[in-house]
């Protein structure tokens, strides 16, 4: 009888064993109901994963407490979660630790403190970490300056296939920083960021082909690679974009555009004729005039790209006051006439908020996957970091 019992007992613990999700399954299924925003399930799974030591978990409730996901938003226990998945082995924690440390979130500013932990999250392989250890290197922030040093974490992250790195890594031939200068291994790593969508990257391959140095001149390629970069709102492409418009680019003419006597009824016939002007003024920081141009290309034609123009004066104070719900609304203008650049920029207002503008997580997703969607590596690389991919 009692060896019939034993036989029954490890037949039902062998079928709760087996039925029972698995450890791995349990996890998925968490990361898609978070994903989906159903953080009531999440969140008790995340817990019990947690308790059992899965640093993956950890990174979850650290994140949901970072923008208050199905918990009160609290920074304290963001970083007390991400420390223990960082201590865990987490390389995501540990890139969220410096940014915390860099960024003085719930903590007092350090940023040795930032420096130690983006180095452990570069040295466990985190893409964007090798990038920042190579910039912190070259700028001396938070550690000793070591242009040799800057070189190689540039160079480790671009071998590894992080976009940034290759930029930087090409930038660093180009400038001869940290080692011996070459344009031709500055275009070869500039080409493998561009092809991965980084604007730095195709910006700087795009001046390469307007010079013609590393590489054959091609006027039609670098404003190709320019279009490809200012749609991402950088600026430096943008500028270049506007000079090789106007016929002025420094291989062309060694003049820049003239605006010392801009007929602005006449520019404002077409919104890219008058967004070839602004870029100018932009360039030389004749704020008030960019301003008023950029309003007028706004009320004319709805020009998306003069909206987040106006969005960043706004936001940094470029010739007007400080004024984030202005910015805001510049911002969502653009957004909503679908420039990918004011999308994002929007979206990172929400995610985080700003003095007179709430924050709205569900909101800024959505913004950043439009963003996305039409190319914007920042947005795309943001949606990862928060884990709304």
């Amino acid at each position: 009888m009692k060896s019939s019992v034993l036989r029954s007992s490890l037949a039902a613990l062998v079928l709760a064993v087996f039925s029972a999700p698995s450890f791995a399954d349990k996890l998925s299924d968490a990361i898609a109901a978070y994903k989906a925003d159903d953080y009531t399930a999440a969140l008790p799974v995340f817990r019990e994963l947690a308790a059992a030591g899965d640093d993956d978990a950890m990174w979850y409730l650290g994140r949901m407490h970072d923008f208050g996901r199905g918990v009160e938003q609290s920074d304290q226990e963001a970083f007390n979660w991400y420390k223990k998945s960082a201590d865990a082995g987490d390389r995501d924690a540990m890139w969220d630790l410096g940014v915390m440390y860099e960024q003085g979130q719930g903590l007092d500013e350090d940023q040795q403190k930032a420096f130690e932990w983006y180095l452990k999250a570069a040295e466990e392989g985190h893409l964007r970490a090798m990038a920042e250890v190579g910039v912190r290197y070259e700028n001396g922030e938070g550690v000793r300056k070591s242009e040799r040093k800057s070189f190689e974490w540039y160079e480790r992250g671009a071998e590894a296939g992080g976009a940034l790195a290759q930029a930087y890594l090409g930038l660093a031939y180009e400038t001869g920083t940290g080692v011996r200068q070459s344009y031709e291994n500055a275009a070869y790593w500039y080409a493998e960021a561009a092809e991965q969508g980084d604007d730095d990257g195709q910006a700087w391959l795009g001046e390469l082909y307007e010079s013609g140095n590393g590489v054959e001149q091609d006027l039609d390629k670098a404003r190709e690679l320019y279009e490809l970069a200012a749609a991402q709102d950088n600026k430096f492409a943008q500028t270049k974009l506007a000079e090789l418009s106007a016929g002025s680019s420094s291989h062309s003419s060694p003049a820049s555009v003239d605006t010392t006597n801009v007929d602005f009824e006449s520019v404002l016939s077409t919104g890219e004729g008058a967004w070839i002007i602004i870029a100018e003024l932009v360039k030389q920081s004749d704020w008030d005039r960019a301003r008023k141009l950029a309003l007028a290309n706004s009320e004319r034609h709805n020009h998306a790209q003069s909206q987040a123009i106006l969005g960043s004066m706004y936001e940094s104070g470029l010739g007007v006051p400080r004024d984030y719900v202005e910015s805001a609304k510049w911002f969502r203008l653009s957004a909503e006439n679908g420039y990918a650049m004011g999308q994002f920029n929007l979206a990172a207002f929400l995610v985080d908020g700003r003095p007179g503008v709430e924050k709205n997580f569900d909101e800024a997703v959505m913004w950043f996957r439009k963003a996305a969607a039409q190319g914007n590596e920042a947005a795309a690389q943001t949606l990862r970091d928060i884990g709304a991919e």
